[in-house]
């Protein structure tokens, strides 16, 4: 994942500040800049945690929409 690829993965998923995925991902903003800036290498599990944080939305939003996730 590129660093542009990862600020575009955290504004789909709605944190328009890089302090609010830091807060879901319980790290530091400081490192949410580091790796859209390409100052570090983003991690694997930090890849896998926004899609985690994806799915989790995707089942909130089935969830009050009233749809069943389970038949």
């Amino acid at each position: 994942m590129t660093p542009e690829e990862f600020k575009e993965k955290r504004l789909k998923l709605g944190y328009e500040t890089r302090g609010d995925l830091a807060e879901a991902m319980g790290i530091t903003r400081y490192a949410i800049e580091h790796y859209e800036y390409g100052r570090r290498p983003i991690p694997k599990w930090a890849q896998k945690l926004l899609e985690c944080l994806r799915l989790a939305q995707l089942v909130e939003q089935k969830t009050q929409d009233g749809n069943q996730l389970c038949p």
